[in-house]
């Protein structure tokens, strides 16, 4: 109803998968749909299941500190404290959202 799914190429809802967060399915099937290696994405969440997830898949966990679930138990996960640090993260300019890299 927000008109995000437009911002996505790819939505994985739980009812697509068998097995829930902590397992990697619904991860590796966004991956596989993007038509990307899962070890070259990032998952970005604030439950240790979300951070299980990345890790048990080999994707880049990153723990969305400012998420209500957020407990600060991360273990190696990088840790971002506003979402406006994905934008660092994945490398993406402001002024260039498309991320055309020069």
């Amino acid at each position: 109803r927000a008109g995000l799914a437009t911002l996505f190429d790819v939505v994985v809802g739980g009812d697509e998968v068998r097995r829930p967060k902590p397992d990697p399915e619904g991860l590796l099937l966004a991956a596989r749909r993007l038509g990307v290696p899962v070890e070259a994405t990032a998952y970005v969440g604030d439950a240790a299941r979300d951070i299980e997830a990345a890790q048990a898949c080999g994707a880049l966990p990153v723990a969305a500190a400012w998420g209500h679930e957020f407990t600060g138990e991360v273990g190696l996960a990088q840790v971002l404290h506003d979402p406006a640090e994905l934008v660092g993260l994945v490398g993406l300019s402001i002024a260039d959202p498309a991320g055309d890299l020069d």
